[in-house]
């Protein structure tokens, strides 16, 4: 794919696109955009335009999607922003507004095309890509994610609640030169027990991760499978017994300093016994809707809330000194 800036008549193109994109949405209960929201903006686009930053990816010769690649933030994207750690202004892109011709929606393109407005940012020089997009989408928040989109929580934008998200593009590069080569060192599991409406998980007390929130779990003893292991590391940390968990993940930890980690995530929702407390680990159930993100490992508020929805995943995750600095994620829904 090719990403350039629209002449006049793709700019044209580009403002049917999102009207008529605004009209799906609005057909489907998506709350992003709205053809009334649309109209003011013409005005703003065309600004965009004429400095140049509103780009087309093309399929071949063909246009199939828009975008704005704005690499100074507005004074309304600076205060959304204002929280978060500066980003040098020359190695920032903002990214605006993407949207997809009507006829090339689906079929995987909205993530290729993302792909070439992250490598036409690359072409400028810029490392870090920022978006935002409205925090009760019950999409694009879980699209930018499993592209390897950061969220760096919500605040109010033009009086609506967005989700701000970043991609370190450097780390990302880095990620997909590493994966080809990369072996696990040590295997770990977790199990999540979901019931009426509540996981339980664990403070951890000693070992890996020690201090943190997370699921029960461990490493595997001579021949042990993962689901083998996660029983026992279950039954030696919180006393019960798990029923039929469920493999619903697995993960590549890929660390630049620390050792290599495969991970298998498993679900319940049966078990026998009550959880007490151990030497290994402090049990606590929370509600599905009031996780603990910020005591655990910053990879976890990207996989677990699909995971605690029933999904399965797949995740590739790049750490230095316990710092999360790029991921990507395949999730496959719940049928």
């Amino acid at each position: 794919m090719e990403v350039r800036a629209a002449s006049e008549t793709e700019f044209r193109q580009y403002i049917r696109w999102l009207e008529q994109t605004a009209l799906w949405m609005e057909a489907q209960g998506i709350e992003q955009w709205t053809v009334d929201s649309c109209k003011p903006q013409t005005g703003m686009l065309e600004q965009a335009w004429s400095r140049g930053e509103l780009v087309i990816t093309l399929d071949g010769n063909l246009p199939i999607a828009g975008a704005l690649l704005t690499p100074s933030p507005s004074k309304e994207h600076e205060r959304l922003w204002i929280d978060v750690s500066p980003a040098n202004s020359g190695t920032t892109v903002y990214l605006h507004k993407m949207v997809l011709a009507p006829d090339f929606r689906g079929a995987g393109r909205g993530r290729a095309v993302l792909g070439a407005l992250e490598d036409a940012a690359r072409a400028m020089n810029r490392s870090c890509v920022r978006l935002d997009c409205v925090a009760d989408n019950q999409f694009l928040p879980r699209f930018y994610q499993d592209a390897g989109y950061f969220p760096r929580g919500e605040r109010v934008l033009s009086g609506a609640t967005v989700l701000r998200l970043d991609k370190d593009l450097d780390a990302a590069h880095e990620l997909t030169e590493i994966l080809p080569g990369w072996q696990a060192d040590l295997v770990g599991t977790l199990l999540f027990v979901i019931q009426d409406g509540k996981v339980l998980l664990i403070r951890k007390k000693r070992g890996h991760g020690a201090g943190k929130i997370n699921g029960p779990g461990g490493k595997p003893e001579g021949t042990e499978t993962p689901l083998q292991c996660v029983l026992r590391e279950t039954l030696e940390e919180v006393g019960i017994e798990a029923i039929d968990p469920k493999l619903h993940g697995i993960m590549r930890f890929v660390d630049t300093v620390d050792p290599q980690w495969r991970g298998y995530v498993f679900v319940a929702d049966t078990f026998h016994g009550e959880p007490i407390e151990t030497i290994e680990a402090i049990p606590q159930w929370f509600s599905l809707d009031d996780i603990p993100y910020a005591e655990m490992w910053e990879d976890d508020r990207i996989w677990l809330p699909q995971v605690l929805a029933g999904a399965t995943v797949e995740g590739d995750f790049l750490f230095t000194r316990g710092h999360l600095r790029a991921h990507q994620l395949v999730t496959t829904r719940k049928t």
